[in-house]
């Protein structure tokens, strides 16, 4: 299972087009937020929790639809995701060894 974060979008091109860059990014900036806000809720096993996790995380992927390719990032960001997943997968698998120990 794949999520497409970033794409030539004609919605989120429309979004930058009509409240220009500056904008997108405090929106990506507010959606963020509201994930973690999400988060915690979701720790404290507040009611609706799941579904508002839900929300916020689509919120934050379509706001990166727009702010990865307004700002041309993304061969760095599918660089990173690579570097980042072979570090989670190291670790992981440094973890289970330990254990079987």
């Amino acid at each position: 299972m794949s999520i497409l974060i970033y794409t030539d979008h004609p919605t989120t091109n429309e979004a930058i087009e009509v409240w220009g860059d500056m904008a997108q990014l405090s929106i990506l900036q507010e959606e963020c937020a509201e994930l973690i806000v999400a988060v915690s809720k979701l720790e404290r096993n507040a009611p609706n929790a799941p579904q508002m996790m839900a929300e916020e995380i689509a919120d934050v992927i379509v706001s990166m639809m727009s702010v990865i390719p307004m700002l041309s990032l993304e061969a760095g960001v599918e660089v990173a995701k690579t570097t980042k997943l072979a570090r989670l997968a190291r670790r992981t698998d440094k973890i289970k060894r330990d254990r079987m120990k």
